[in-house]
């Protein structure tokens, strides 16, 4: 599911790629894997996580990865985030610049305790393309195209 706003893409991603219907992910232990984000042609990406109700005692990170074939996994250096039982109901906010590789998805280590997931969505900017113009007889009047905007 997509969407534009301005100049970002907004995409909603699935806690548990198994899953790939359900925003959210119910109480539980289990680690999962989210749906891949392809961000391909993109220059940064902000991951956007709602937490829902950690039992007591639940710990837990999300961890970042990328592929460049989206089947082969790395662990994005700095970018995951561990949680307690004290970020019940707190979003968190994992942001990457220069984008490299493709592919990005989020691991999910739900550790010790019941943690609810209650949705994730990805803010994507793409890169500022450069302009051109037709060189045809046909040439559009309204060229130049200005393209102008800022990233995160």
């Amino acid at each position: 599911m997509m969407a534009t706003f301005n100049e970002f893409q907004i995409v909603t991603v699935f806690p548990d790629a198994t899953a790939a219907t359900t925003k959210g992910l119910a109480a539980g232990t289990t680690d999962v894997n989210s749906s891949t984000i392809d961000c391909l042609g993109c220059y940064a990406l902000n991951v956007v996580i709602d937490l829902g109700a950690i039992t007591a005692t639940g710990v837990g990170t999300f961890q970042l990865q990328r592929s460049d074939n989206n089947s082969s996994w790395a662990n994005i250096t700095g970018a995951a985030y561990a949680w307690t039982d004290a970020d019940t109901n707190k979003t968190v906010t994992i942001a990457l610049a220069e984008l490299t590789n493709r592919y990005i998805r989020i691991v999910t280590d739900r550790g010790t305790a019941n943690t609810v997931i209650s949705g994730i969505k990805a803010y994507i900017a793409p890169r500022a393309l450069a302009v051109t113009q037709a060189t045809g007889a046909n040439q559009n009047a309204a060229q130049p195209v200005v393209v102008a905007g800022s990233y995160l």
